[in-house]
């Protein structure tokens, strides 16, 4: 008897364990479209239309009946009419909440009509359909990456107000597209979402957004942008190839991504107070820009930020900037420039191919001139360097008209060709009591032998004995001149001077002197 009642316990110990039995799903075709029913809530989902690709019109109720029981049709399956090239038409009954990914992908779809409690688009839904025009009910709250990609006749989307999430490519390559509306409900913007787009030319922007990503308005001929005050960063290529003429990127903003503006066609920028970060190559460019000012909080300012921007005349730079990046102006068109006080060092190529700069001012922090900074700056006639200077790079500085340079005594390294090609150097002062190290062809071989080198009081033989240095052919302490010396010779009778200034007994042939004839000095080869 205890037997009986031990094996009767345990029998009733293991049914309350055992997972209750789950509803059975059942299948149901009807019109050609196979329905999934759900024996526990009776909802069902369209499962598709089988083997059958000839479907052309689809036509979801509200509900089906199965075994004389009514299932609402909440869902569209996931692939469920994928590659129905022949289905142009879909009419979504009112229950319809999902529709799964790629449900219509690659097929013949030119109208839908969406149910008015639908909440997903899932993943790739209407990748590559014949859409022209899509109106997205107010209950739509997300939609998945791909969504509509590449819908290449899609030339209208009216987008429902409480769509909260747009996803990744969503609407990229669709060519066709003119505008883009979109609701302030939306706080989630994917990569590349607009990206594409070749005929977007209107849109307008959520204020829920924090973030414009990458390249989500890339190629995209935008004629006008406003940026939100609610968003903090620009990706990465965001609106690369815009056509607004004029830009205000409002303070609060904080980052500006590489590449966001590049081949931009806005005549006027407007920077905010408040920008902390802009990235590398963010507007190059822009050839209509013609004036730039860089906020006080731009202190990380990647390179090529503003080059091959020919436009571009005046620019302001940020009295916070300790470094002008690499070609950060390269091939720009500048007039003038004036490095602000607190700039430690100019980058590599910084300036270079800035044909129309006449001056360049440079303050008493800076210490470094990097390799090409100024190379090709073939109007630069005025260079005033300040005490402080250590290093200039090689060829960084390019050919000049009637220049007059002063080394100031704190340099003491200059690179390899870093004034070679300046032809029309007239002359050179350094103030370092020490010469600086050179490497070779620092200057053109006409200025060494026609432009006189002054130095200080005393170090005339520390550069007459220094490699590179005494290469010129006429090096003194500013004390008395080469022309001084021969003209403090007046009875002199074809008298011969070096270019030191001393006077030569034995000219020797081929070398330069200065002759004076009754007083008149002239500069000749023997």
């Amino acid at each position: 008897m205890k037997f009986f009642k031990s094996a009767a316990a345990l029998l009733t110990a293991a049914l309350l364990v055992m997972p209750a039995v789950t509803a059975r799903a059942a299948k149901v075709t009807i019109n050609k479209v196979i329905y999934s029913c759900n024996t526990s809530n009776h909802r069902a989902s369209v499962q598709g239309c089988g083997d059958d690709y000839t479907i052309k019109k689809v036509e979801i109720p509200d509900e089906i009946l199965y075994k004389g029981e009514n299932y609402k049709v909440t869902s569209i399956a996931s692939n469920a009419f994928n590659g129905c090239t022949e289905l142009t038409s879909v009419i979504m009954g009112n229950y319809i909440e999902t529709v799964g990914s790629s449900a219509f992908a690659d097929t013949g779809v030119k109208t839908v009509k969406f149910s008015e409690r639908l909440q997903i688009i899932g993943n790739a839904a209407f990748y590559n359909t014949e859409l022209t025009s899509v109106t997205l009910p107010e209950s739509l709250e997300i939609i998945r990456a791909n969504a509509f990609k590449a819908n290449h006749k899609l030339k209208t989307v009216t987008f429902g107000r409480n769509i909260t999430e747009i996803g990744d490519y969503a609407f990229w390559w669709c060519e066709a597209l003119s505008g883009a509306n979109l609701p302030n409900s939306l706080k989630t913007l994917g990569v590349e979402a607009f990206k594409d787009c070749e005929s977007l030319k209107s849109i307008s922007l959520s204020s829920s957004l924090t973030a414009i990503p990458q390249s989500a308005f890339e190629n995209c001929p935008v004629e006008n942008i406003v940026i939100p005050a609610s968003v903090k960063t620009i990706g990465e290529a965001a609106f690369c190839n815009h056509h607004t003429p004029s830009l205000t990127i409002p303070g609060t903003v904080t980052t500006i991504g590489k590449f966001a503006f590049t081949l931009g066609t806005n005549h006027t920028l407007v920077l905010g107070e408040g920008i902390t970060t802009i990235g590398e190559a963010a507007f190059e460019e822009c050839t209509s820009l013609t004036s730039v000012t860089l906020p006080r909080s731009a202190v990380n300012v990647g390179p090529r930020t503003f080059a091959r921007c020919y436009g571009l005349r005046s620019v302001t730079l940020a009295p916070t900037l300790t470094t002008i990046p690499a070609s950060m102006f390269n091939l720009s068109g500048l007039t003038s420039i004036t490095i602000p006080e607190g700039v430690q060092t100019i980058g590599t190529d910084a300036f270079n191919g800035c044909y129309y700069i006449t001056t360049a001012t440079f303050p008493s922090s800076l210490r470094t001139i990097q390799a090409r900074a100024f190379s090709y700056c073939d109007d630069l006639a005025t260079i005033n360097f300040a005490e402080g200077l250590t290093t200039i790079g090689e060829e960084a500085f390019g050919s000049y008209e009637e220049l007059d340079l002063t080394l100031p005594a704190t340099v003491t390294s200059i690179g390899a060709k870093a004034f070679y090609g300046a032809i029309n150097i007239r002359s050179v002062k350094a103030l370092g009591a020490v010469p600086a190290s050179m490497g070779t062809n620092v200057f053109s071989t006409v200025t060494y032998d026609e432009a006189p080198l002054t130095v200080p009081e005393n170090s005339v033989e520390a550069y007459r004995s220094a490699a590179e240095w005494s290469r010129f052919r006429s090096i003194n302490d500013g004390t008395l001149s080469i022309m001084d010396a021969a003209l403090g010779q007046p009875d002199a009778h074809d008298a011969y001077f070096d270019l030191n200034g001393r006077k030569v007994t034995h000219p020797a042939p081929g070398q330069i002197y200065i002759k004076t004839t009754s007083g008149t000095p002239s500069l000749i080869r023997k």
